[in-house]
């Protein structure tokens, strides 16, 4: 995957906030999802929502693996991003005076509107957002609550209210999350003849090195390979989306549903590492110094939204969410200035890469909003 520059990220950014009118939510992630995994059982700082239990040991199971010496987390790296069309632009969702007047779109002109941010990082996105808020619309600024949950390293804006983990509910709200499952951490399986048995992992003294554990029941597990199963997403996605009352859940990642994320070609699961901006599949060198990630089950991200009550919409790759919001005519609309047309050009390239950026997955939850959500109607 390629990098996205430091150029092409400002061209995007000016780009995206002085066309938002034209109906954008446009997000540069970067090329490398981010966040050590932490292989240990520590707490969950999203925990809350209810356990989610896919996997039942048969027998015994051994201990857990060894923990990670980095201390990994979930937090991600900065994004260089506006997500403010699903808070700002959309007739339905709050924001925007919309086609029928009713202020910030379909939820009135509460006093207050919170946007949620779990795994904020140092507020990059937290900063865009505001800072886009209030050169477009003061009253929206007004109203903004912004919450960001960060537990290893928060930022400095002093707009944000930092905070370690999520807190109560609010009224009219929207949670957005940038890779943040992809970077939690999980329970890795090889399934066999005698059904997935857990991969443990100790040290022997001069490396680490993977053995065999129990023997697990995994619903719906592929009959051979290698597969994760990351048991905290079902219930931080729960928690996460009982802070709505009436607003939306917008989730970024790197992901399929699960007949895809468990295909029956794809038996070596999809565990990568990043050392120096280089890909590999070797979690045991380069310890506490690497990026580690897995795939998200979008399955399981829907289930715990349906099963708090939201409808969902998607996932959709995040090439066709933002050629369906636009991007398109968002590149067209700066051909008088050849400069910045290529530009944006080479940008929305980037951004849509079937090999790279375009593979991110978007899914959305929402919840007393009509309509479909932008970025998920079907198109011609």
């Amino acid at each position: 995957m390629r990098a996205v520059g430091a150029a092409e990220r400002d061209l995007v950014r000016t780009a995206v906030r002085d066309r938002l009118a034209a109906g954008l939510w446009v997000r540069d992630l970067p090329s490398v999802p981010a966040g050590d995994p932490d292989v240990g059982q520590g707490g969950d700082p999203f925990a809350g929502g209810g356990e989610h239990e896919r996997i039942e040991p048969v027998g015994d199971v051994g201990a857990p693996g060894g923990e990670d010496p980095a201390g990994g987390g979930v937090g991600v790296d900065d994004v260089d991003a506006v997500v403010v069309k699903v808070v700002a632009e959309r007739p339905g969702v709050a924001g925007s005076q919309g086609e029928a007047g009713v202020g910030f779109g379909g939820v009135g002109e509460p006093d207050e509107f919170a946007i949620f941010e779990p795994g904020a990082g140092e507020g990059a996105l937290a900063t865009a957002i505001l800072d886009w808020a209030e050169g477009r619309d003061p009253a929206f600024r007004a109203a903004i609550r912004y919450v960001a949950f960060e537990p290893n390293s928060p930022g400095s804006d002093s707009r944000v209210e930092w905070r370690e983990g999520p807190e109560g509910p609010a009224e009219h709200s929207v949670v957005i999350m940038n890779e943040l499952f992809d970077a939690f951490p999980v329970r890795m399986f090889d399934v066999g003849g005698r059904g997935p048995v857990e991969v443990l992992v100790r040290w022997d003294g001069e490396q680490f090195v993977e053995l065999p554990g129990g023997v697990a029941s995994i619903d719906d597990a592929p009959k051979a390979g290698r597969v994760e199963v990351n048991s905290r997403a079902y219930p931080a996605m729960r928690a996460l989306c009982s802070l709505v009352q009436r607003g939306a859940v917008l989730v970024f990642d790197y992901g399929y549903p699960q007949e895809e994320l468990w295909a029956s070609w794809r038996t070596k699961g999809t565990l990568l590492c990043f050392y120096k901006h280089t890909a590999h599949e070797d979690p045991y060198i380069h310890v506490g110094d690497q990026d580690l990630t897995t795939h998200v089950n979008f399955s399981d991200l829907a289930a715990a939204a349906e099963d708090e009550g939201m409808t969902v919409f998607g996932p959709v790759a995040q090439s066709e969410f933002l050629y369906a919001l636009g991007a398109g005519q968002l590149v067209e609309a700066a051909r008088n200035d050849l400069g910045e047309y290529f530009a944006r050009r080479r940008a929305l390239e980037q951004l849509t890469d079937g090999a790279g950026l375009g593979r991110v997955r978007v899914l959305a939850a929402v919840r007393g909003l009509d309509g479909p959500m932008p970025g998920f109607e079907p198109t011609a």
